[in-house]
């Protein structure tokens, strides 16, 4: 899912739309991905392509308990902030309606108050135990090659993971989620590291921040000189060891 919504940013800044990625409920589907993949990657290009400049589109995965059965099912739900006119037969949306078909799933659209919204339901399921209580952590960087590595370590910690690629999105999803930890990037598009670590410690002081960065040594002087309100700095690229250290670290002193 972060490699097709990654594929898709370059397109989505191009034409001003904001396009955010809510993976907070690790899922596994009972079928080959790519399928639905190649569907979802052109229906998001069309969206993009149609929806008008300055609006949002947000793909949501969910898991959702069938009451009274054994099958479970995993729920994609892309939602644009703006009505568009988009052709039902158009081929995009045909293949995205099929590729969930071809995934024993179902696929619905319907446009009201102001938003588009596609859900597709298929077979599948959550990895962690039902009922389980985990974690929440918000992944922040525009590489995908980082959220993907940052989110397994993340997971086999036992953390549900959110990964957005800039700080205007992680803003967003702070808000919607409050989550434990926050770990994020410097450079990125739209809105960097430092000014989403200044806005998060302005509002909650108490959300821990791990910041890392290919300029380690020069965060870690802005931090020692009072111009850095990280928790704690890592280095960029950093080992998984490392990576737990400072989750235990801040968590540790968050408590």
């Amino acid at each position: 899912m972060n490699a097709v919504i990654a594929d898709l940013q370059s397109a989505a800044w191009d034409r001003d739309v904001k396009l955010v990625l809510d993976a907070s409920t690790e899922l596994t589907a009972r079928f080959d991905p790519e399928i639905l993949q190649r569907g979802l990657g052109s229906l998001l290009a069309l969206l993009i392509k149609e929806a008008p400049r300055e609006s949002t589109i947000s793909v949501v995965t969910a898991f959702e308990a069938a009451l009274g059965a054994e099958d479970h099912y995993v729920k994609i739900e892309i939602t644009t902030s703006a009505t568009t006119t988009l052709d039902i037969e158009a081929e995009p949306v045909r293949q995205f309606v099929g590729a969930v078909e071809c995934c024993l799933g179902v696929a619905a659209l319907d446009r009201a108050a102001g938003a588009t919204t596609f859900t597709a339901r298929f077979p599948g399921q959550r990895t962690a135990a039902k009922g389980e209580a985990r974690r929440t952590a918000i992944v922040v960087d525009d590489d995908v090659d980082m959220q993907d590595f940052l989110g397994a370590v993340l997971r086999r910690e036992g953390f549900n993971v959110v990964a957005v690629n800039d700080g205007f999105d992680a803003l967003i999803v702070i808000e919607r989620y409050d989550p434990d930890v926050i770990l994020t990037d410097i450079m990125m598009p739209n809105m960097n590291g430092l000014d989403l670590i200044s806005r998060i410690k302005h509002v909650r002081a108490d959300l821990p921040v791990v910041v890392f960065s290919g300029y380690h040594e020069t965060l870690q002087r802005k931090a020692r000189e009072g111009g850095l309100k990280a928790d704690y700095i890592l280095p960029k690229p950093m080992t998984q060891r490392e990576v737990v250290t400072a989750l235990n670290s801040v968590l540790r002193t968050a408590k």
